[in-house]
């Protein structure tokens, strides 16, 4: 019976607003339901989700190839073990991320690797710039207390 509601319910909304709006705000749902028990770790995939515009769910359970998704754990990865923000070891955001390590260490290397005179990079340059100011003010409160 609750099955049947549910798939009632589903169908009446992708009839309504469609099958992509449908899908879109399914993810947003599940994406605001996975937490980490590190708020280092809360913080830095929040906001790489919201600069490349990526559920939280598509990092830790997604398995496409998409260039987004890549870049996506690649940054996480490289914040989170990068001296200069966190210093967590990269087993560590495995265990947080759910991923191997050495996929970590590949990704973030994509990061790493960025060229700014290269026309594809500078996107990418600009979201982790971005995340990167985004991500100071938490730094500077969180080192206070």
């Amino acid at each position: 019976m609750i099955t049947s509601q549910l798939l009632d319910e589903v169908l009446r909304c992708v009839g309504n607003i469609g099958y992509e709006a449908t899908l879109e705000g399914v993810r947003k749902l599940q994406s605001q339901t996975i937490t980490f028990s590190d708020e280092r770790v809360n913080k830095v995939v929040m906001l790489v989700c919201e600069e490349i515009n990526i559920s939280t769910h598509e990092i830790v359970y997604g398995s496409g190839r998409k260039n987004e998704r890549k870049f996506a754990i690649g940054l996480c990865a490289y914040l989170l073990h990068s001296e200069e923000f966190f210093d967590i070891p990269m087993n560590d955001v495995a265990d947080f991320l759910g991923k191997e390590a050495q996929l970590l260490y590949k990704h973030s290397k994509i990061v790493q690797r960025l060229r700014p005179n290269n026309t594809v990079d500078k996107k990418y340059l600009e979201i982790k710039t971005s995340v990167e100011q985004r991500l100071i003010p938490f730094i500077q409160k969180t080192n206070k207390v």
